[in-house]
């Protein structure tokens, strides 16, 4: 995982230099495997650099740049800044217009799935925020889906948004897919489906595969101009197998098939 030094010191206090930083990391068990120059975009006080981290299978709690700062905070008894969450509904205007129904079949699969409609503009992203993905590995899109992936590098926590008129009867429904479903994947790719995993689909078929990948026909795309927003929990187990099966590995399953917090 590739960790930006000045992103950290958005939530800890790093008065170290790099190099000391990345021995103390490597010391506690995350590897720095290398040590690359900060983007030429990212404006930063004092040295900066960007750290390749090996984090080990047991410490999925430590995939964001928030886990690595909460670490860094417990070794230097550092104040941690926690992320700032505006608690205003910003999500009202869309909401007034329409309506999601949310429908989870699997709950032993699925224990917790959030969804919010929100208006939206698609364009380009802030360039210091660009610089940030990219500095993650990361290729920015546009504003929305830069947004949904800026959380997971953040914060460790998967999201993913859809386009609202893609939706069948603006309808969400986790469930197992049935024998014969197919879904075409935002990687271009149409993706066989087998009974036991698990999907996100709408009131007629599949859009995004739980945990994983999403879905081109509800790709939000220039044209989108309402979006849903999800945040959900998904086991494991059933990422893990699925994501064999199909031979398909995402930053998103990475993380959920070692184990999401799901309080997040």
């Amino acid at each position: 995982m590739r960790i930006l030094a000045s992103w950290l010191r958005d939530f800890v206090a790093v008065d170290t230099s790099i190099h000391e930083l990345a021995e103390m990391l490597t010391m506690r068990g995350f590897e720095v495997a290398a040590i690359e120059p900060a983007p030429a975009a990212i404006q930063s006080n004092g040295d900066d650099a960007v750290l390749d981290l090996e984090i080990t299978t047991n410490r999925p709690d430590c995939l964001s740049i928030f886990g690595i700062a909460r670490e860094i905070a417990t070794v230097y008894n550092s104040e941690l800044r926690t992320p700032r969450i505006d608690t205003t509904d910003q999500l009202t205007s869309a909401g007034d217009s329409f309506d999601i129904s949310v429908i989870v079949d699997t709950p032993d699969l699925c224990p917790r799935y959030v969804a919010a409609v929100a208006d939206v503009t698609i364009g380009p992203s802030p360039s210091w925020l660009t610089a940030r993905l990219e500095s993650a590995g990361i290729r920015p899109i546009n504003n929305i889906v830069d947004i949904t992936n800026y959380v997971m590098i953040e914060l460790g926590h998967p999201m993913h948004a859809f386009d609202l008129e893609s939706l069948a009867d603006h309808t969400i429904r986790v469930r197992q897919a049935t024998l014969g479903e197919t879904v075409r994947t935002l990687d271009g790719q149409k993706r066989q489906l087998q009974p036991e995993m698990l999907v996100i689909a709408d009131a007629t078929h599949p859009h995004a595969i739980a945990g994983i990948m999403g879905g081109a026909d509800a790709e939000v795309s220039s044209h989108s101009r309402a979006v849903v927003l999800e945040s959900a929990y998904f086991h494991p187990a059933s990422v893990r197998r699925t994501s064999k099966q199909l031979a398909l590995s995402t930053d998103a399953s990475y993380r959920f098939e070692r184990g999401a917090d799901i309080e997040a």
